[in-house]
């Protein structure tokens, strides 16, 4: 005779999901929302699901999402342009064609994120009129000329404008990967120290007192 045992505290995976599933329906229609999947799916809530809003807004989105009790993209962007009122809105359309902003300051005025930003201008219509970026102003951010050191005195025996220019320097094969990890640590890569030119007193001073220590 066949015989089974019923282990106290055992749990039934089929059962387990169904009531995951109806967790995760009830939390949706809580809300006024409904939930379009007939079932839960391999992963859980990790999976995206197919719902709708109490406003119609059809999205997909992950289960644990939900749960944690986030809601609808749509509608929060929806709030948000219905809360400006309309000499707000009056403002803002012509602060949006006035030429007199940068890009990334309208949106820092109003108090809004891009993406909502974004929506008021399509759903007004609008043909934004910036103020042109000089791309002579803006400095490009680097920390100079890469320097190949000599692995005693320390002296500059070449300069680079690039980690990558490294690689068509004639007579050595030198690799970009091999020495940005070694340079951090202020150790020889290719049997050189390397360095950005900004840094080369800070690493020489570096190197310097690495040795004195080993000694």
């Amino acid at each position: 005779m066949l015989s089974v045992i019923i282990k106290s505290n055992a749990s039934c995976s089929y059962c387990e999901n169904i009531t995951k599933y109806n967790n995760l329906k009830e939390t949706i229609e809580s809300r006024g929302g409904q939930l379009l999947d007939t079932k839960l799916k391999s992963k859980g809530f990790s999976e995206t699901y197919n719902w709708v809003c109490d406003k119609g807004h059809k999205r997909e989105s992950k289960g644990q999402y939900l749960i944690n009790g986030f809601w609808c993209v749509d509608c929060q962007a929806e709030n948000m342009t219905i809360s400006f009122d309309d000499k707000t809105i009056a403002q803002f359309k012509m602060d949006v064609v006035s030429g007199k902003y940068y890009q990334k300051d309208l949106p820092k005025k109003y108090g809004i994120s891009d993406t909502v930003y974004r929506r008021i201008i399509k759903k007004h219509k609008l043909v934004p009129n910036y103020i042109p970026q000089d791309r002579t102003k803006q400095k490009k951010r680097t920390k100079g000329k890469l320097l190949q050191l000599h692995p005693i005195t320390l002296e500059i025996l070449n300069e680079f404008e690039s980690l990558e220019s490294v690689k068509r320097f004639e007579g050595e094969k030198l690799t970009p990967e091999g020495i940005r990890k070694q340079m951090k640590k202020h150790k020889k890569s290719f049997g050189y120290y390397w360095c950005r030119e900004n840094d080369f007193e800070d690493t020489k001073r570096m190197i310097k007192l690495n040795t004195t220590n080993k000694t």
